[in-house]
């Protein structure tokens, strides 16, 4: 989706000959100057998200929303951002549990849109903690295209927060024998 301009540019040239026989010829050259789509890019980028285990799906995770800038009027409120976990395993995948979306439109005046990561499945930290690295943190990228095929992608963590959970017993009554 590029933008054309047409510019005309009126050139006036004079062949001066050596008594005044003066030699005019107007020409008219055509100028296009085609608009290109350029790709978007990140202003505004934690380097760590944070959300607590056992929210509902939709919930947004802390920090700071992500800001995105695109000059281009074919992009405005059309670029998505997409996450891909850069350790994804057969159980844990971000991807399956954090999604990037657009919150409200694109503002006219600066060309900047604002996104937030939300959940969109339930969080359990316990399934997530990684024992290696004594963390439940997941590395994950976020690409944003534009509607021209445009990507760009930077890095940052989602890091989900260990809450105090009550604790359930697996039996409803207990038996225990004791001497006396």
């Amino acid at each position: 989706a590029s933008l054309t301009r047409k510019q005309d540019l009126v050139v006036k040239a004079i062949n001066k000959k050596i008594i005044c026989d003066i030699d005019k010829k107007t020409l008219v050259i055509t100028i296009n100057v085609t608009d290109v789509n350029t790709a978007p890019k990140f202003v505004t980028l934690n380097d760590v998200y944070e959300v607590e285990e056992n929210v509902v799906a939709g919930t947004e995770v802390d920090g700071k929303a992500i800001v995105v800038y695109d000059e281009d009027a074919a992009d405005v409120d059309k670029l998505t951002i997409t996450l891909t976990d850069k350790n994804t395993t057969a159980t844990v995948d971000a991807a399956k549990l954090f999604e990037v979306v657009q919150e409200g439109k694109t503002d006219s005046n600066t060309h900047q849109s604002t996104f937030v990561i939300q959940t969109k499945d339930d969080l359990d930290y316990e399934a997530i903690y990684n024992s290696e690295i004594k963390d439940a943190i997941f590395d994950v990228t976020l690409t944003i295209a534009d509607t021209d095929g445009h990507t760009v992608s930077k890095d940052c963590q989602i890091r989900v927060i260990d809450v105090n959970e009550e604790p359930i017993f697996k039996e409803e009554s207990f038996k225990f024998n004791v001497k006396e």
